[in-house]
């Protein structure tokens, strides 16, 4: 149980827009869940909502605003990967003003769950950068 999953992304959004976005429940219902809880600070609380009904629970590891968050992953009632039994990294690097370079590594998935965490991290990551591009965009008008 050591396989990871990662991601890479420029983003067109400053990490602090990006880093709001994954470490507040407001963030969270934008991009990824339909309900969300989140005590964003080193051993508080996170845990969303899918569309689906499946629910994640962890704790946040490690909260450095506005470049780096760490923390556990679990489904609720799930078998193999249980609340808070993997990791979730994130790494937000300003390539410039205005772009991020998101990394994303996702470790100690099982071998069986690694293709289904992949493909959902693209999706959701994907969603993640059209949001934050979107509010980045916004907060420049206002």
């Amino acid at each position: 149980m050591t396989d990871i999953v990662s991601h890479d992304l420029i983003i067109n959004a400053p990490p602090s827009v990006i880093f709001d976005l994954m470490t507040s429940a407001e963030g969270l219902l934008q991009w990824i869940a339909i309900d969300a809880n989140v005590e964003a600070c080193t051993g508080g609380t996170i845990s969303w909502t899918h569309a689906n009904g499946r629910t994640i629970d962890g704790e946040f590891v490690e909260i450095q605003r506005p470049n780096r968050i760490v923390f556990t992953y679990g489904w609720r009632g799930h078998q193999l990967i249980g609340a808070g039994t993997t990791v979730v990294e994130v790494t937000l690097t300003p390539a410039d003003a205005d772009t991020t370079h998101l990394r994303l590594v996702h470790r100690q998935l099982p071998d069986n769950e690694r293709e289904s965490h992949a493909l959902g991290w693209r999706h959701f990551i994907a969603m993640l950068a059209s949001t934050s591009e979107s509010t980045a965009k916004n907060a420049q008008r206002n």
